[in-house]
C-alpha cells in the first residue's frame, strides 16, 4: 500500500477502506499505521467492513484487557486513560486474524489513541 494514501486519509470512509483492504492483504504495516488514527474513531462507530468491524472489535478486547498485556512500558494508570479515550460502544472479542501480536499492536493503540507510554 502507499504510504502517501495511509498517511494521509481524508476521512472515516477511506480509512475503512484501507483498514479492510490491509487486513486483506494481512499488510502489517499498513495495519499499524492505520492504527494512529484511532483518537478520531467515534465512539459509537460501528464498521460496515466485516474485517474492520472485527479489527475494531479486537481493538476493544485488547483495550480491556491492558493490565494482562503490558509489561513496564504501560502502568496502570495508562491502562485506564487509554479505556476511557478509546472506550468503543462496541463488544470487545479477540480475533486470531489480525497478524500483529497482541502485546505489540497494544502499543501503537495506546499511540492511536493520544496515550503517552514511553517511560
Amino acid at each position: 500500500m502507499d504510504l502517501e494514501e495511509l498517511y494521509n486519509v481524508r476521512s472515516l470512509e477511506e480509512w475503512e477502506f484501507l483498514m479492510d483492504k490491509a487486513i486483506e492483504r494481512k499488510d502489517k504495516v499498513a495495519i499499524l499505521i492505520l492504527t494512529d488514527y484511532l483518537r478520531w474513531i467515534p465512539k459509537d462507530y460501528i464498521p460496515k467492513s466485516q474485517n474492520v468491524r472485527e479489527y475494531i472489535q479486537h481493538v476493544k478486547y485488547l483495550i480491556n484487557n491492558c493490565d494482562k498485556l503490558v509489561d513496564d512500558w504501560l502502568n496502570i494508570h495508562s491502562c485506564e486513560e487509554l479505556r476511557e479515550s478509546c472506550n468503543f460502544n462496541i463488544e470487545g472479542k479477540k480475533s486470531s486474524f489480525i497478524p500483529i501480536d497482541d502485546k505489540e499492536l497494544i502499543r501503537y493503540i495506546a499511540k492511536g489513541c493520544g496515550i503517552f507510554w514511553i517511560v
